[in-house]
């Protein structure tokens, strides 16, 4: 016989909808504001980029017939006829503000437009009279680019026939047509995203609240508002490829149209001076020129007034005329066609046409990249969303009961990582604002004292900022063990709440430095208070998910923190990033006391053995009596076990992974002439294989009572999966290499953990401290990882410095393997 339930039973029911449907709502507004602002940020790049390749045609173009003059014998200082050239290269650029000449002294040789630079400093450093300002970005030529709130400048260098630069031509435009392409964008997508976030609102009313109280509750019913807003995203983000597509074949379109017709101006003038078309020669040299100067440009061909071809070239070389087929061209979407008339407006004679085709070869691949910037601008907000969904149930569960909102993880993770991985996430997602842009903000600020090379300067905050987390991770082992680990979180968010705060009111780069050590300090407490959250309360047989769960939490607010950062930073400037990082520290820091006052409940803790209230803030250790603090630490890392996996797993690790991931991965894909974004699609690719592969493998390794074989696989994947770069240097390849480290942190990070622990040197020594030593050696890693790498690319180069990074990978995998033991091994009988 059915049980019925009750009027107050239905109608906590219908108040949980109410509060789930509140919830949702409230992410599904804030995911779609955080995916509309990425992909605001997003065109604005798109837009700037387009701006500066025009801007760059124009003065390569500029340049090089400089540059003719001086081969000829023109000296630098008299070039005649120089301030002419310089207006007919503005002829038509109606955004075009001032155009110059920089001499190498610094001096400006001649100038149009307004009389003062709006930054002297990207001509002088591209001339090399002085060093690069804050924010220019390097060109292929030797030039730079500098984007400033209302105007963008591009520079080159003017060369001479041996190659040494004689000054710099510099053109600044003014960014307000391309800050109107951007308002009416962002004007389109607030539209699109009001309907989609309509939308989902209503299905997420349909589902919360008009289902029947009995029905449809469990994973279901918490799924479905999940998909809901992740359609949502998705159908803007198909709005926004679109847009992207659009903007970038407009922008790409109208470059060759530039050009194009700067070439029908000079030709004209050829014609003008009575000049026949067949008598002209050299047609094919300049052609290849104009061809090689844009990629999209596929080939240029000029035909006289019957359609024969008289000149044909790309940027290989002179083309067959035989084979092109005769007649009058007619422009479409890939191909220009400008006449050629001379006699003036009243009496012009047609003697020819210049054909422009564009590369369809190279307008796909455009394409393709920009489908993929805005499948990138969708991903990190999905995986925003999913993280703050998870929180949503979290809180749910414990303001109603864990049997009132049924979680959808409950068989893959105990309560502890359910709780922990969202704060995590909200932590390391205020922590990574500021990374995309740290070493340029150093830039910047003025310097007291410190007489050092100016990389090493803008390297010093995040070295310290490391540095200190190290120092914070191992106080917060002995923190955790003594007074509990939400200890070491509270007072971990604090100090690197504090530090972000005077992140933003730093003048002095010292200071700046200190300041950072500050926010290091904090992470390494947080961060390892969480770990220790995770290890203290977990069972044993959930041990190594439950550790996936929050390495994932991590990467995931690491990987949505420096894209929303960056963001921010293009649109509000950098010091309030540091701001809104520090007032971000509140929200987790909510999070641990809302622990205190609402203690978990739930089948997790009552019923797997070995679970431990996650409210429960007493140390679940304490460290013995010792015979003195250093013997005792000595004796631990001598152990054969834990020096073994120190020495073998955890130290060559560390290096390879930053030395791979953060130093040689951006030179190594850069040398081989790979986009930035695609740079920063294959850095996330780790990412998210920890996040969403990293769950699946530590469930694996739980159901093994085996730990170590995980550990030497995760080892050899990661290892010979960088000693294959010396064989193959394909981008292809870059991308296997670092999804099998990803794979192998996979298995290591979750086998790792329950091993150590289960040592029985380490339960004497106190297990909080003794990961916090684990984790001390982690950063340590992370630190020499860096010069390791470097050193090696300075004495054998890139590809063989990898691959000796992946043997020294593999070797110290096989010391460990040959060093510890396959199970514990018990201590003897009196000792300790």
């Amino acid at each position: 016989m059915e049980r019925q339930e009750g009027p107050a039973a239905r109608s906590a029911r219908r108040l949980i909808a109410f509060e789930m449907l509140g919830a949702c709502l409230a992410i599904l507004v804030v995911a779609q504001a955080f995916i509309g602002m990425l992909g605001l940020a997003s065109f604005s790049r798109l837009a700037t980029d387009a701006t500066v390749e025009r801007v760059a045609l124009l003065a390569r173009s500029t340049a090089a017939q400089i540059e003719n003059g001086l081969r000829l014998g023109k000296p630098m200082a008299q070039y005649t006829g120089l301030a002419r050239l310089l207006e007919d290269t503005i002829q038509g650029q109606q955004d075009v503000v001032r155009i110059s000449v920089i001499l190498p002294d610094g001096h400006a040789l001649e100038a149009i437009g307004q009389p003062r630079s709006p930054h002297g400093g990207l001509s002088r450093a591209v001339a090399g009279a002085g060093a690069e300002p804050p924010g220019m970005r390097p060109l292929a030529d030797g030039g730079g680019t500098l984007s400033l709130p209302d105007r963008i400048g591009v520079s080159v260098p003017l060369r001479l026939r041996d190659g040494a630069v004689a000054g710099a031509l510099t053109l600044w435009v003014d960014a307000a047509a391309q800050q109107a392409s951007e308002r009416a964008f962002l004007k389109h997508s607030a539209g699109v995203l009001a309907l989609t976030t309509a939308g989902a609102a209503l299905l997420l009313v349909l589902v919360l609240l008009l289902v029947p109280p009995g029905e449809g509750t469990g994973t279901r019913r918490l799924a479905l508002p999940l998909a809901a807003m992740l359609l949502a995203q998705g159908l803007y983000a198909l709005d926004a490829t679109t847009s992207f597509r659009s903007a970038w074949l407009e922008s790409t379109r109208g470059n060759v149209v530039l050009l194009a017709e700067r070439t029908q101006r000079d030709l004209a003038r050829v014609f003008e001076m009575g000049v026949d078309l067949e008598r002209v020669r050299g047609m094919d040299s300049l052609f290849q020129r104009l061809a090689g100067s844009l990629p999209a440009i596929d080939a240029v061909i000029l035909r006289d007034a019957q359609g024969r071809v008289m000149g044909a070239a790309d940027a290989a070389g002179p083309l067959d005329r035989g084979a092109l087929p005769v007649g009058v061209p007619v422009a479409d979407d890939m191909r220009v066609v400008l006449p050629l008339a001379v006699g003036g407006e009243a009496g012009a004679r047609r003697v020819g046409t210049l054909e422009v085709t564009v590369d369809a070869r190279v307008v796909a691949a455009g394409v393709r990249a920009r489908v993929l910037d805005a499948a990138t601008v969708a991903l990190i907000s999905a995986i925003a969303a999913f993280e703050m969904f998870l929180l949503v149930i979290v809180l749910v569960t414990r303001a109603r009961g864990s049997a009132a909102v049924p979680a959808m993880t409950s068989t893959r993770a105990e309560d502890v990582a359910r709780i922990a991985r969202p704060l995590m996430f909200g932590f390391l997602f205020a922590w990574a604002l500021p990374l995309s842009f740290l070493p340029l903000y150093a830039g910047t600020l003025r310097v007291l004292f410190l007489g050092l090379p100016e990389s090493i300067l803008m390297a010093l905050p995040i070295s310290a900022e490391m540095l200190c987390g190290l120092f914070g991770a191992l106080l917060a082992g002995r923190l955790t063990d003594r007074r509990g680990w939400r200890s070491a979180v509270v007072v971990g968010l604090c100090v690197a709440g504090a530090g972000s705060f005077a992140s933003a009111m730093i003048q002095h780069l010292e200071v700046f430095v200190l300041t950072r050590g500050l926010v290091g300090l904090g992470y390494g407490l947080a961060w390892m208070g969480l770990q220790g959250l995770v290890v203290s309360r977990s069972s044993p047989v959930f041990r190594g998910r439950n550790m996936a769960w929050l390495i994932a939490g991590l990467f995931a607010g690491h990987l949505s923190g420096t894209a929303a950062g960056a963001m921010l930073a293009d649109q509000v400037s950098y010091r309030p990033v540091f701001v809104v990082g520090g007032l971000l520290m509140l929200l987790p820091l909510l999070g641990v006391m809302l622990l205190r006052t609402r203690p978990i409940a739930g089948p997790a803790a009552k019923t797997r053995p070995g679970s431990l209230p996650v409210a429960a803030d007493r140390p679940v250790s304490r460290v013995p009596p010792p015979r003195g603090r250093w013997a005792d630490l000595r004796s631990l890392i001598l152990s054969r076990d834990y020096g073994a996996l120190l020495a073998g797993s955890i130290v060559p690790f560390s290096i390879a992974q930053v030395g791979l991931l953060y130093f040689a991965l951006p030179l190594y894909l850069q040398a081989l002439g790979v986009a930035a974004s695609s740079i920063g699609r294959v850095l996330m690719l780790y990412g998210l294989c920890i996040i969403y592969l990293g769950p699946a493998v530590g469930r694996l390794v739980d159901r093994s009572p085996h730990k170590k074989p995980f550990i030497a696989l995760g080892g050899l994947l990661g290892g010979l999966g960088m000693t294959y770069l010396y064989f193959d240097h394909s981008l292809l390849a870059v991308s296997v290499a670092v999804f099998l480290l990803a794979l192998g942190s996979c298995w290591c990070g979750a086998a790792q953990t329950s091993w150590m622990l289960s040592l029985p040197r380490v339960q004497d020594y106190g297990p909080g401290a003794a990961t916090s030593i684990l984790r001390a050696a982690d950063k340590f890693g992370q630190m020499v990882g860096p010069l390791f790498v470097g050193s090696l690319f300075t004495i054998v180069g890139i590809s063989a410095g990898l691959a000796i990074t992946g043997v020294f990978y593999v070797c110290a995998t096989l010391m460990f393997i040959v060093l510890s033991a396959g199970r514990p091994v018990p201590r003897p009988e009196g000792e300790g």
